[in-house]
Parts: C-alpha cells; sequence; structure tokens
C-alpha cells in the first residue's frame, strides 16, 4: 500500500524516469485509508503530463471520488489527460459517476477508458 505519503514521493519521481511506459498503481489507498485526501492523485496527474513517453495508466480500486462525493481528482485526470500521451486509463472500482465517465470521454476521446 502506497498511501497518500508514498504518491505525493512517487508523484515527483515519475518525471524524472522519462522512459517509462507504463505505471500501475491499482488498490494502493491513493486517496488514504478514509477516502478523502486527493492531493496524491491530484499530483500524480500533474506529473503524467510530464512523462513523454507514459502510455498507459492503471489506478483501479484507488476510491478516486471518496465513494462519488468528491470528483476533483477526476476533474484533474480530465484537464490534463489530453495533454499527455496515455493511450489507456483504468479507473474501475473508483466510484465514478456517469457525468464523470463522460466528461473524460469528451476530454480524451483517443484515450480507452476502463471503467
Amino acid at each position: 500500500m502506497i498511501g497518500v505519503e508514498g504518491g505525493m514521493k512517487l508523484a515527483e519521481a515519475l518525471p524524472k524516469m522519462p522512459n517509462l511506459r507504463e505505471v500501475n498503481l491499482a488498490n494502493n489507498y491513493l486517496t488514504g485509508e478514509d477516502y478523502d485526501d486527493m492531493s496524491a492523485v491530484i499530483e500524480l496527474a500533474e506529473a503524467f503530463t510530464k512523462m513523454p513517453s507514459l502510455r498507459e495508466v492503471n489506478l483501479a480500486r484507488n476510491n478516486l471520488t471518496k465513494y462519488g462525493r468528491d470528483m476533483s481528482a477526476v476533474i484533474k485526470l480530465a484537464e490534463v489527460i489530453p495533454s499527455t500521451h496515455i493511450s489507456s486509463l483504468n479507473l474501475q472500482n473508483n466510484h465514478l459517476n456517469d457525468a464523470a465517465k463522460q466528461q473524460l470521454r469528451e476530454d480524451a476521446p483517443r484515450v480507452q477508458f476502463e471503467f
């Protein structure tokens, strides 16, 4: 389990790996044990914009929405994904509502999403 603190450290380190093609952070409590701290996910989203080789990201099972009540991390992902080279983004089991899914699809039509 990486948690929020580990996610923040990864957000600093990942851009220093420009050849990294895939990041799998599934099931790592990136929003904390209470699912109420979106800061690591928001920082990771920013880090993805600095990774020119990154193509696949797996953020499944991290409860990125606090059971659908906080969409800030998803909004940030929707904002930055178009400025990345990500072609596949797994967001399964993160309690995204239909509006969030639609927004992601509209903002990044070239990305294959798993919800």
